[in-house]
């Protein structure tokens, strides 16, 4: 198509494009005039946003083609939070969508669907709108600006340079392909200034519109498309709730006032780490942390907390965090030392991809923002000018929730599957259920020794 061939891309053939924009480079426009030129061939016509609101640049850019040749029949533009709607020559409806209301994307499947600001959009809209287009083998445009180069977004951009399952094909639209605003391109002025006194990643994002994830990242296997995945942690609240003795919730915690107190929510179902919400605040006491998590939904569900060693060390006059917890949950408490090495080891080992099942063994809840922030940006090696790691040990900064993931993971799995195969570690279990095994035996004094034990 001509406004692809016009960049030095054929988007003929593919079905399913990906563009990402630099600032100011007319991505709107771009994707108004992909979804305008497909009138012909289509009856019905999407533009997915991630609220109503940010769906009508696009919708207004089409009104505007469409009326410039006489082409609008009708149209509803109502000034509140809901859709727009129009009918144009030919029978052609354009309508737009909300992510937000995901219940509204049943009925009739479009021939077009415009997915706009998608960097900002779940990764779960993305699988919804390929789903919608299928009935009608219908072509999916997605359109946005990176948020910071992390996130399905930029994954996505960079997984469709290649063949790929999905079929999509990636570009960029630079900020200087729009002659209007900088009419010398990629050599006009105010763009070599940009470039000069921009770290490259911030120009290579915002200017260039190409992703570049932060450098010396300790989680480099993390993925969002991979490891954040609601439809597998409502699969796992949905085994919680149906069988609530089979499977328990943990707690694993590390403590922190000035740094983030980060406490996850984790069931584990087949050998597979389920990180179903979080706590994660800064300038809260032990005693405060402690109410949220008991006014969770989850808590009903908690056997067990897993913590840093060092909550048993008290700060001053006060109590350990460990005491305070012991005090107010009498739950089971296990703190072991786990190394920074070891326990950056084994989470990696959870979080890749098999390459046998094509999974991870580690889910996170899209509300986990805290370890969602430190895998993929936050938690970092030293590195040099040129990106690379000039240290073995990472910045102590950063790493709360992901500390708090591995005393879970080493806890429950051991520091390697092959020892954990040959007997070193064994399943965690609970103390209520040493005691009750102890009580099944007759043996009552040992049972009351596990209850007390913890």
């Amino acid at each position: 198509m001509p406004i692809f061939l016009a960049r030095g891309h054929d988007g003929e053939e593919a079905r399913i494009l990906l563009v990402a924009g630099g600032e100011r480079a007319g991505k709107s426009e771009l994707t108004a005039d992909y979804g305008y030129s497909l009138f012909p061939w289509s009856s019905l016509i999407w533009i997915l946003g991630p609220d109503y609101e940010q769906a009508r640049h696009e919708f207004r850019y089409i009104y505007r083609n469409a009326d410039a040749i006489g082409g609008v029949v009708s149209a509803n533009m109502p000034n509140g939070p809901g859709p727009w709607n129009m009918l144009l020559q030919g029978g052609v409806r354009v309508v737009t969508k909300s992510a937000s209301d995901p219940e509204k994307m049943a009925g009739e499947a479009p021939d077009v669907l415009l997915m706009v600001e998608a960097g900002q959009q779940p990764y779960e809209a993305l699988l919804r709108a390929r789903g919608r287009i299928a009935e009608k083998r219908g072509r999916l445009f997605i359109s946005g600006t990176f948020e910071g180069s992390v996130g399905w977004y930029p994954e996505t951009w960079s997984a469709w340079q290649v063949a790929n399952d999905m079929g999509g094909v990636s570009f960029s639209l630079p900020s200087w392909s729009n002659l209007a605003i900088y009419p010398k391109g990629r050599k006009d002025p105010e763009i070599l200034s940009m470039e000069k006194s921009m770290p490259p990643e911030v120009f290579s994002e915002r200017i260039a519109g190409k992703p570049m994830p932060p450098r010396g990242l300790v989680f480099p296997e993390f993925s969002t498309t991979a490891n954040v995945r609601d439809d597998k942690i409502e699969w796992a609240i949905r085994q919680l709730r149906a069988a609530p003795s089979e499977h328990q919730v943990g707690l694993w915690i590390d403590p922190g006032y000035a740094h983030a107190y980060a406490v996850e929510f984790v069931a584990i179902i087949q050998d597979h780490v389920y990180i179903l919400d979080e706590i994660y605040a800064r300038g809260l006491i032990n005693e405060e942390v402690i109410q949220i998590a008991q006014n969770n939904s989850l808590w009903k569900f908690v056997s067990h907390l897993v913590m840093d060693i060092a909550s048993k060390t008290h700060a001053g006059a006060s109590r350990a965090p460990l005491e305070v917890w012991q005090g107010s949950t009498h739950l089971p408490i296990r703190t072991n030392p786990v190394g920074i090495e070891d326990g950056i080891a084994r989470t990696r080992t959870f979080l890749r991809v098999d390459p046998l099942t094509h999974e991870p063994r580690l889910f996170v809840s899209r509300r986990c923002n805290g370890l969602i922030w430190e895998l993929s940006k936050g938690y970092q090696y030293p590195t040099d000018d040129g990106g690379l790691a000039i240290a073995t040990k990472p910045y102590d900064r950063n790493n709360d929730a992901a500390k708090a993931v591995a005393y879970g993971l080493v806890e429950q799995f051991g520091l390697s599957d092959i020892r954990r195969k040959r007997g070193a570690m064994k399943r965690y279990v609970p103390a209520w259920e040493r005691a009750n095994r102890w009580l099944a035996r007759g043996k009552k004094e040992r049972a009351i020794m596990a209850a007390e034990q913890g």
